[in-house]
């Protein structure tokens, strides 16, 4: 069950951005060529000019493109906090002499779930000497 989870929340981290941005393209061709002379202006234009006049003549693009910015950020912001709870984890692990925690924790991304299991349910060891 929690495989499955996981890889539909891969395919949406995939297809997601690529769905976004073939979207974000063909709003920007149909733009381009509802009239001759946008069409002949976009020759004329830059690839920056073209897609700023396209903003600012489609809201729907706009709107699209401000969607996709905030999904980047938000991915940006969860691997920011992947990578830091993954490093404690990996640190408490070999802290703690746990050679397979560590490869697991290394080589299994799990967008920080498994580092903060880890690091509720691990343990110190007991040192038995005094």
């Amino acid at each position: 069950m929690n495989n499955k989870i996981i890889l539909i929340f891969a395919l949406f981290l995939i297809v997601f951005p690529i769905i976004n941005a073939a979207s974000i393209e063909d709003a920007i061709n149909q733009q381009m060529s509802t009239s001759a002379v946008n069409y002949r202006l976009a020759q004329d234009l830059t690839p920056e000019q073209a897609f700023k006049m396209a903003m600012e003549n489609n809201p729907e693009l706009k709107a699209q493109f401000q969607m996709f910015i905030r999904f980047l950020i938000l991915l940006a912001i969860i691997l920011v906090i992947d990578l830091v709870l993954r490093g404690l984890a990996m640190w408490k692990a070999a802290k703690n002499n746990s050679k397979i925690w560590f490869w697991i924790l290394l080589l299994i991304s799990t967008m920080g779930i498994l580092p903060v299991l880890y690091l509720i349910l691990a343990k110190k060891p007991q040192n038995n000497k005094k």
